[in-house]
């Protein structure tokens, strides 16, 4: 690999601006370098947006067919990211996030998918996966035809930690919707014919604290909207939040107890709620001692790099490969504060977890895993 290249494919990336929705800009210059290295490139349009997918064919027998994938949306605000070094660390100015999640993985990939080539590494089929509105939902992943994905395992770079990190759990993810309804009223001349909305919602609230519910579980209240004004008995309030857990059982058990205490705040208040649950995306998980995990841990030990297995609490587009039947690995990239103005990544770092993908593709993953 070289450093100075995988250093400016990243500053070049974290300079196109590209929110939820709109990566055009990022999907055009990607995909004019992935051709250049002779992949075939197809932008494959959904509704509302499109993700990019390329294929390079095995230039040797006996390897694991593989795909890539990293997301090209970033979180705001993103426009006019002015990247700065120092001691061999890449942050914005501050003003705006950098984009390391997940424009380091697209400079990692690019960098060692380039490398390859022009050496004439062997290596096996790979495909690349560039997604759309990962920030949103995971929308663009969500959308995506896996019938013409032809590997059965698949390498994400999008889990912020030091390259050799391996997350091989994530929970699944489940958003909510409580409209709480009351009986508008004056709230000075006749508060005692109103039912307060408000007062019902923050009921509710209370009996469900938000924060972690077990060791596989958490719940969070995040959004809350109504009222008119101080002299009205409210008459509607919408709250929102979601649940994550590693086991589908224990979502629905979060949901049974938040149904059970709505029905309770209705009677006693004379409220009427109705709770709406959107079930975004199941969990993943693979064995610690499954052979794709063994591969990578032994990959990093060749590179003294320190390989650690965990279990996440965020999701990502692993959580949705995954669950079409392709054996997905989330690793560590480096990428540190992200969604934050302190969002900051080290070259060191980046340099690594290329390092590490170059051993993957053209070493690692020769033995099928079983």
């Amino acid at each position: 690999m070289c450093l100075e290249k995988l250093t400016n494919h990243f500053l070049d990336l974290v300079s196109i601006a590209s929110p939820s929705f709109q990566e055009q800009d990022v999907f055009d210059w990607y995909s004019r370098k992935l051709q250049a290295a002779g992949f075939q490139v197809e932008l494959l349009p959904f509704e509302g947006g499109s993700n990019l997918y390329a294929f390079l064919p095995a230039a040797a027998e006996h390897f694991l067919p593989v795909l890539l994938s990293a997301h090209a949306d970033t979180v705001i605000p993103c426009d006019c990211v002015k990247p700065v070094i120092e001691d061999g660390t890449i942050r914005s100015d501050g003003s705006t996030i950098l984009g390391a999640d997940n424009k380091a993985a697209l400079a990692i990939f690019l960098d060692v998918l380039e490398t390859i080539r022009e050496k004439g590494v062997p290596h096996g089929q790979i495909e690349l996966l560039i997604t759309a509105a990962e920030e949103v939902g995971l929308k663009g992943a969500q959308n995506f035809d896996y019938s013409i994905i032809k590997a059965r395992h698949c390498i994400v770079m999008d889990a912020s930690g030091a390259p050799g990190l391996i997350v091989n759990e994530a929970p699944g993810h489940s958003s909510f919707r409580i409209t709480v309804r009351g009986r508008k009223a004056h709230a000075g001349i006749e508060p005692e014919k109103g039912v307060n909305a408000i007062s019902a919602a923050a009921r509710i609230v209370s009996n469900v604290p938000a924060g972690r519910q077990d060791r596989e579980s958490v719940a969070n209240w995040g959004t809350i909207t109504g009222g008119e004004a101080g002299n009205i008995v409210p008459d509607m309030v919408i709250l929102g939040g979601e649940v994550r857990s590693h086991r589908l059982s224990k979502r629905r058990k979060i949901f049974r107890r938040i149904e059970s205490i709505i029905r309770k705040t209705d009677r006693q208040l004379g409220s009427r709620s109705e709770l709406e649950i959107h079930n975004e995306y199941g969990p993943y998980s693979v064995p610690q001692n499954h052979e794709f995990v063994r591969v990578i841990q032994q990959c990093c030990k060749s590179l003294a790099i320190p390989g650690k297995i965990m279990r996440s609490g965020g999701c990502s587009d692993a959580n949705i490969i995954h669950n079409h039947g392709i054996e997905c690995l989330n690793l560590g990239c480096g990428m540190r504060q992200i969604h934050t103005a302190e969002e900051h990544i080290r070259i060191a770092d980046m340099k690594a977890a290329a390092g590490l993908l170059h051993e993957l593709l053209t070493g690692g993953l020769q033995n099928t895993p079983d």
